[in-house]
């Protein structure tokens, strides 16, 4: 499981930025806590929000273009149309208001062994 995305230099985001699914103090939602096998805690449902124009797009394109670029190797000689998103050319665009945009774009991921058995209800 996801438990941390970090991304720099990628469109409109210049610093470091990091989407944390980490669960705080708050107990009101104990029911839907996951824990892992250190006991460390995870929310299962994760928001992004903030004002227009604040980047919460582009946080979720940055996720998205991480997973296509590493996803498409592995679909390259697939002839599965449903697949063909990953395999087409992928272009990633640095931020481009100062300086930063000759600096790498960075995507960072923290992964999280969990062990508790997680119910998925569909309506």
């Amino acid at each position: 499981m996801i438990c941390q995305f970090t991304v720099k230099n990628y469109k409109s985001i210049r610093d470091e930025v990091t989407f944390d699914i980490q669960a705080t103090a708050i107990s009101e939602h104990e029911g839907r806590i996951i824990t892992d096998k250190d006991g460390d805690v995870y929310l299962s449902v994760s928001a992004i929000y903030g004002p227009n124009g604040d980047g919460k797009s582009n946080v979720l394109e940055a996720l998205h273009t991480l997973v296509a670029k590493i996803l498409r190797p592995l679909y390259a000689t697939e002839d599965n149309e449903e697949r063909a998103f990953f395999q087409r050319r992928i272009d990633v665009e640095p931020f481009a208001f100062s300086e930063s945009k000759n600096e790498p774009i960075e995507f960072e991921l923290f992964f999280a062994q969990v062990w508790q058995n997680i119910d998925i209800f569909c309506r």
